[in-house]
């Protein structure tokens, strides 16, 4: 039986990180968990392997991981914001005045959670415009809703397509939590913030629809629509493997909350004046996008 060779790796001592260390080098009576010096060693290794940018050769002189180019991500989201906010002219001034009504006809919000953004660094430089402009709308109304409430709202993000670039910017630059699906359900109540431009049409029965948050932000979700892929397919699954016509439990489920969403929601098109201030760009970012804010009273 031939020898499996050694697997060598090509991050040499120096380029680890020092001060980044073991944090259980041993088992005691009070920690069960036990990280082995060669696990610890290769985990740190494999992890720069896979993101270079974090070696230390590819730090800049201010000690910003990847030369910088995190923060010049950053940096271009936040120019955004700024335009959205400051820069003059009559669309501008239509797109903030259509943020105000909004911001001021939404009850308190307690979590701002941003739902299926995308990923910005593995992608052609269109998709990195998306990302940028809707990234900097979510921050536009959190920002929004925080100096109306005179409080700070944490912010969530959520999407399977992050990235360690994706997760560093929401960390470090906006000091926001990352979680795995299904972890945003337990941040969305019925006075959360929801940003969800992207969110595929299965997953809103999921999330926004069971939720009822006090404003949602994303596709239109209506009788026959917004949840009618969701239902289709749950049901097409449940005939192939089941062998069963009818509906079930499940599926009911989804109807009901269906319809109890469409009537809790005051609903506007996102106004596409944002989109009109950049005529030279190939993609309108809110296209087909809608505001979706709870009623005080259901019945109206």
């Amino acid at each position: 039986m031939a020898e499996v060779p050694e697997r060598r790796s090509s991050i040499t001592p120096e380029e680890l990180n020092q001060n980044i260390t073991n944090p259980l080098p041993k088992q005691t009576d009070s920690i069960e968990a036990f990280i082995g010096d060669g696990d610890w060693k290769e985990a740190h290794q494999e992890f720069l392997k896979d993101n270079p940018g974090f070696r230390l050769k590819n730090h800049d002189s201010q000690g910003r991981p990847d030369h910088g180019r995190f923060h010049e991500m950053w940096d271009d989201v936040q120019q955004i914001v700024t335009e959205i906010k400051t820069f003059t002219g009559r669309d501008r001034h239509v797109f903030r005045t259509f943020l105000q009504k909004i911001v001021e006809g939404t009850d308190h919000i307690d979590s701002a959670v941003c739902l299926a953004l995308g990923y910005y660094t593995h992608s052609a430089s269109a998709r990195r415009e998306v990302f940028r402009h809707q990234l900097a709308m979510f921050l536009v109304f959190h920002q929004m809703l925080e100096q109306k409430q005179q409080e700070h709202i944490p912010m969530i993000f959520q999407d399977p397509t992050f990235d360690v670039e994706e997760e560093y910017l929401f960390i470090n630059m906006l000091r926001a939590k990352v979680v795995q699906h299904p972890a945003c359900l337990e941040h969305i109540t019925k006075s959360s913030f929801v940003f969800a431009i992207h969110l595929p049409s299965g997953a809103l029965a999921d999330t926004v629809v069971e939720k009822l948050p006090a404003l949602y932000v994303g596709n239109t979700v209506d009788y026959g629509c917004g949840t009618s892929y969701a239902l289709a397919e749950r049901y097409i699954r449940h005939w192939y493997l089941a062998n069963d016509p009818w509906m079930t439990p499940e599926l009911g489920r989804v109807v009901e909350q269906t319809n109890r969403f469409v009537d809790s929601y005051k609903i506007d098109i996102f106004n596409p004046a944002h989109d009109d201030c950049y005529p030279e760009d190939d993609v309108r970012y809110f296209k087909e996008i809608f505001v979706h804010r709870l009623k005080r009273d259901p019945s109206t």
